[in-house]
């Protein structure tokens, strides 16, 4: 996928804007982006920028906002929750960001504190949500995790398949599942077994689970882990029902969907309610432009849609805050509702975005609608 540079552009336009302007007014709205581009975690970054950038691009070429340009910073935190944090830091004391974005719990977590410290607007993309129920500056646009495993989980129970294990790396989005599957009614921990970030051999971990003789297996990992945790299950010759929160962009990605093979067939998964397969007047433009402009289709639909959108959402609330105060930014953020490519984009009073989601099943390879 390629990455074309807006700077030489944007230096051109406020050249020409400069006449008549304060150097505030000639000022870029800078947004940053603390995303992973390399290391394990590089599948989200590499592909989450690009829509981000089609975004801004499109935003610039019709006048930009308020008579300003956007422009995307991108640190690389190499999937590093310390990189994360230095990213953030810089992004915030140097390049004087208006707004910071990123992706992952992990990388979430390591951020929030300091943008929160620095008054500074925070979106992140994790199904964790305490990072923005506990900070004001701080907002959350994703799946719920709690609600992934709690409906996965309900579904198990409905069919006779009550004792549940979970399996996965060892992050908050493991825990919540755990906590959300004891909570349902009918439902029985079997086994709870993680790892660390950086671990290849789960054999132990998963002899433990096989030793349990669940009748359902979570899986709670990134898409890259999951090609390993994939082939030792099939090593371990581990067969029960398994249930993949986060599906597309973690065990039941492409690649790891390749490593899993056979043993993957009949896993339940979650999707959100917007369909790539029968999209919305919105999501069909966006997906139109995406591939005009990269020349493919987008990796992952809905989660590229809403990277998109979260630049356009950020232009409704520049349109309310010309000077970018943080402040402003947050009470345009908690009152502003807009459709875009990935659906209906509003936040709760806990800066939380509501993404509708519905269970889908592997058949053949493929994911498709639950019966």
């Amino acid at each position: 996928m390629k990455f074309l540079s807006i700077l030489p552009v944007l230096a051109v336009v406020l050249i020409a804007g400069c006449i008549g302007q304060t150097a505030e007014e000639a000022r870029p709205y800078k947004i940053g982006l603390d995303f992973p581009m390399s290391g394990a975690l590089a599948v989200y970054g590499t592909n989450f920028a690009p829509p981000a950038q089609l975004a801004v691009e499109e935003i610039n070429a019709a006048g930009g906002v308020n008579g300003r340009m956007l422009a995307l910073i991108i640190e690389d935190n190499q999937g590093d929750p310390k990189q994360a944090a230095t990213a953030a830091t810089k992004l915030i004391s140097v390049d004087n960001v208006d707004l910071i974005a990123s992706v992952t719990t992990p990388l979430s977590g390591a951020i929030a504190p300091i943008t929160e410290a620095n008054k500074k607007v925070f979106v992140y993309a994790s199904s964790v949500s305490s990072f923005a129920r506990n900070n004001n500056y701080v907002f959350k646009d994703y799946g719920d995790v709690v609600e992934m495993c709690t409906k996965l989980t309900e579904e198990a129970v409905g069919l006779n398949k009550s004792k549940i294990a979970v399996f996965g790396v060892n992050s908050e989005f493991t825990t919540d599942c755990r906590s959300a599957a004891e909570g349902v009614p009918g439902a029985e921990l079997a086994a709870f077994e993680n790892f660390n970030p950086g671990e290849t051999d789960y054999r132990t971990q998963l002899a433990k689970i096989k030793e349990a003789g669940p009748d359902a297996l979570i899986l709670s990992a990134f898409a890259q882990q999951c090609i390993g945790i994939w082939k030792q299950i099939a090593e371990a010759g581990i067969s029960t029902r398994f249930l993949l929160p986060f599906t597309k962009v973690a065990c039941g990605e492409e690649a790891a969907l390749a490593a899993a093979n056979a043993t993957a067939a009949g896993s339940i998964g979650v999707d959100f309610l917007v369909d790539p397969e029968n999209p919305t007047p919105e999501l069909a433009d966006f997906l139109q432009k995406f591939k005009a402009r990269f020349g493919n289709d987008p990796k992952f639909a809905i989660e590229s849609a809403m990277f998109y959108d979260r630049i356009y959402f950020f232009k409704e609330a520049l349109e309310r805050c010309p000077d970018a105060g943080s402040d402003c930014l947050v009470e345009a953020f908690e009152d502003t509702r807009m459709v875009g490519a990935s659906g209906d984009i509003y936040f709760t009073p806990e800066h939380l975005s509501v993404r509708p989601i519905r269970l889908i099943i592997l058949s053949d390879g493929k994911w498709v609608d639950y019966p």
